[in-house]
């Protein structure tokens, strides 16, 4: 539970040691035992649920078109991996909105995350745009970039919302109140020497 992405995907980010630290602690946060179900949860419902079905259209689509390999692109790219993407950072934006000044470490992060959610978000629309209008009229080399393309561009969504989704502003929250309890404690234990 480490990770809040893929390490193929992380280098758009351009976080510092330090930003990568942050994020590690508020994934790794003691104070906070149910992030990791709420994490899970949040992948299985935003990322892994609308691949499903994805996936068994197109496995049965080549099962059904096995004799004729020209027509499997046309169901894998027709727009729906994109949309797909669309929708996993789509759903993560609400969890930036609000403005989280008094943490300036946590705040950096957040507005690069959101920076790149907006390109993401532009690029996986007219990724969707490109494969919905261009339908079978491309020949094989392009179909396959298009949809090696579909497929980075889905792995850099599915990051950006997993890190969307753990720098909500509950989880910050939450950790620089543990850490404040800890500096209290030591505080008060100070006091007692």
């Amino acid at each position: 539970m480490n990770k809040t992405g893929f390490s193929l995907t992380d280098w758009i980010f351009f976080f510092n040691p330090s930003n990568r630290d942050d994020l590690r602690k508020i994934v790794t946060n003691p104070g906070r035992e149910d992030i990791p179900g709420e994490f899970v949860t949040y992948k299985l419902i935003t990322v892994y649920l609308p691949v499903v079905p994805f996936a068994i259209v197109v496995l049965l689509n080549i099962l059904m078109n096995f004799a004729a390999p020209s027509t499997w692109f046309s169901f894998i790219n027709n727009g729906s991996l994109p949309i797909i993407s669309f929708g996993v950072i789509s759903a993560g934006m609400p969890y930036l909105l609000e403005q989280l000044e008094e943490f300036p470490n946590f705040h950096i992060i957040r507005r690069r995350v959101m920076a790149v959610s907006l390109i993401f978000l532009f690029l996986t629309a007219s990724m969707y745009i490109f494969q919905t209008i261009s339908g079978l009229k491309l020949n094989l080399i392009i179909n396959c970039a298009s949809l090696l393309l579909s497929v980075y561009i889905f792995l850099f969504s599915a990051s950006i919302g997993y890190k969307m989704f753990m720098l909500q502003s509950n989880n910050i929250r939450n950790f620089a109140e543990g850490i404040q309890g800890d500096v209290n404690g030591l505080q008060d234990a100070l006091d007692d020497i």
